[in-house]
Formats: C-alpha cells, structure tokens, sequence
C-alpha cells in the first residue's frame, strides 16, 4: 500500500511540476505574442516578403503555445471505471446518484488498492499529455525569440 501511495504522491508532483510550468510560460507567451502583433508589423511593412513569412510563422507558434499551455492547465483526468471512492467525479457523481455516502469510509484495503491503481492510471495519462505539451511550448517559445531577433538583426 505504502508503494502505490508513494507512486500516487510522485505522479501528482509531476502533475503540479507540468502545472507550474504552465503558468510561468503563459504569460512569457502572450508578452511575446504581444510584442509580435505590436512591434513586427512596422518591421515587415518595407522588408521583403520572408520576413511576412517569419511574421506570420511567428504569429502560428505563438496560438499554437497559447491553445497547449490553455490545454495543459486544463484538468482532464477520466476515469472509465465509474465508481471509484477516491476520484473526485465519480465521488461527486456517486452522490448526486445517491449511490454513495460521502462519509462513509469503510472500503476494505483491496477495493482501495484497486482504486487507487487505476488513479495512479490515469494519473500517469494526463501527467504524460501535460509534460509533453510543455517540452512543445518551450520549443516554440525558443524559436519565436529566435526568429524575433533574426527579424531584427
């Protein structure tokens, strides 16, 4: 038990890692985004026309940031079992049903262990999207700095 908890524990600081990530490179993007839409259509007016192709590569980076990072705060934990004790929704769901009572704490260790597997499950589903989607945001990010400065060099 005590090594499914510490799983569980591990999982969900890389949950709140990916979390804080997020929330530190959202508004590094949208200053970006708003330096882009502001400063680089002067640039473009007289330039040739790759730098409108920068531009508006630079512009497609950044939505692209925006909507994983919207994404990536988003919670999206699912679980398929249904009528699990320790997920939130099904615990909410159960309620509303009238199936469980929420104070009603007596689930033998199997049962909790069984729930407690498929939460680590699906733990690692959504921990995997949102490290994922954070290693493509710091990509993007990377390269609209670069292909800012190419612009203004």
């Amino acid at each position: 038990m005590e090594k499914l908890i510490f799983k569980y524990n591990t999982i969900t600081n890389w949950i709140n890692n990916a979390d804080q990530k997020a929330n530190i490179a959202f508004p590094v993007e949208v200053f970006i985004l708003g330096f882009v839409i502001k400063e680089l259509p002067d640039k473009i007016l007289n330039a040739s026309c790759v730098y409108t192709y920068i531009f508006v590569f630079t512009l497609m980076l950044g939505i692209s940031s925006i909507f994983l990072l919207l994404k990536t705060i988003r919670p999206e934990l699912k679980n398929k079992e249904g009528n699990s004790k320790i997920f939130f929704k099904d615990i909410n769901d159960n309620y509303k049903k009238g199936k469980i009572d929420i104070f009603d704490l007596n689930q033998n260790d199997k049962d909790f262990e069984k729930d407690l597997e498929n939460q680590i499950l699906q733990l690692s589903v959504v921990c995997t999207k949102k490290q994922k989607a954070i290693y493509w945001v710091t990509l993007f990010i990377f390269l609209q700095i670069l292909l800012v400065f190419l612009i203004f060099i």
